[in-house]
């Protein structure tokens, strides 16, 4: 059953604090009124907003260790029709920055109802902005002309709709020595990623596909404990697509927080696996199945590709 309009404040606890048996929800439609809500287990999946950590630490526990790496990209995103006139050979067109000299991207999709979406954004606060000479402007500062023209020539059908994210935020359940039973948390309340790289729902998906085998093997007597076995399997499923999207971040050297061993080589060896799937399409449709979680980083350096890779273009190019 789901109950909409509601704000948990609070969990409810056994007298020793040692098991989370419950929450407290504000209903809004009953003028704020308090319900309390029992359960066998909690899983918080209300993002990077999640107040689980403030929550342990009412309880008696400690927060989670953070670990952030700071980006601060901006991205703007409108619908538009799309011409009469138009003929493209394409259903997605994307125009990617040529880290560290460039911070723009901007992609156009295909959707339903003969419409084009059109995603702006920038990184380091290079932000498109939200008024239309500005969008219109910031497209046309992309490094490849071709998204612009198409745009500029199709007419808008909704006001532009902007977004802010400042860092990618890993809080680290595992390293925890103490939780309370009856408690877990899932997806961006664990880690939230540069949404540029369409990664945390991918991450979300595979959490709760892990959490589904641990509960089967509940249903069976073996639920004590479960945090810590969820947490260490969760933290397995982040730590690729930590490491590629905060990696390519590093490409810019402004970009905020510690960069770990290897950022270096992996820094140079992404900027020219950017450039190599410009031209070849082994390389790129590689680099998207494992930004896309459907094979493992050891893909990219295998050596078929890893000599593709070598032997592209050494300087950047417009990049579509």
């Amino acid at each position: 059953m789901i109950q909409p309009r509601r704000v948990v404040n609070s969990l409810l606890s056994d007298a020793k604090q040692t098991r989370v048996t419950g929450l407290h929800a504000e209903c809004i439609d009953k003028g704020k009124t308090v319900e309390t809500l029992e359960a066998d287990l909690v899983v918080d999946a209300s993002g990077r907003g999640s107040q689980t950590p403030l929550w342990l630490e009412g309880l008696g526990y400690e927060k989670p260790a953070e670990t952030s790496v700071g980006i601060h990209i901006g991205y703007a995103s409108r619908l538009f029709e799309i011409p009469r006139s138009a003929r493209p050979d394409w259903k997605i067109l994307g125009v990617y920055t040529q880290a560290p000299t460039s911070r723009k991207y901007g992609v156009i999709q295909s959707v339903e109802g003969n419409r084009w979406l059109v995603t702006l954004a920038g990184n380091l606060r290079d932000y498109p902005p939200a008024d239309e000479a500005g969008f219109l402007e910031f497209a046309r500062q992309l490094d490849h002309p071709e998204l612009y023209e198409w745009v500029r020539r199709a007419t808008p059908l909704t006001p532009i709709a902007t977004h802010r994210f400042p860092t990618h935020l890993w809080r680290r359940y595992e390293q925890l020595s103490r939780f309370p039973e009856g408690l877990l948390v899932v997806g961006d309340a664990i880690c939230s990623f540069n949404p540029i790289y369409g990664q945390g729902m991918s991450v979300s998906a595979l959490e709760a596909q892990a959490l589904q085998e641990y509960l089967s093997q509940g249903a069976q007597g073996n639920t004590r404990s479960l945090w810590g076995r969820f947490f260490k399997t969760a933290a397995k499923i982040v730590k690729n697509p930590w490491m590629l999207g905060t990696g390519a971040d590093f490409l810019y050297p402004q970009t905020e927080g510690e960069r770990p061993l290897g950022t270096t080589f992996l820094n140079w060896y992404t900027a020219r696996m950017y450039r190599a799937c410009d031209s070849d399409p082994l390389v790129a449709t590689r680099f998207y199945e494992v930004m896309h979680l459907l094979k493992e980083p050891t893909a990219i350096f295998n050596p078929g590709v890893f000599i593709r890779v070598l032997a592209g273009r050494a300087k950047p190019s417009p990049s579509k």
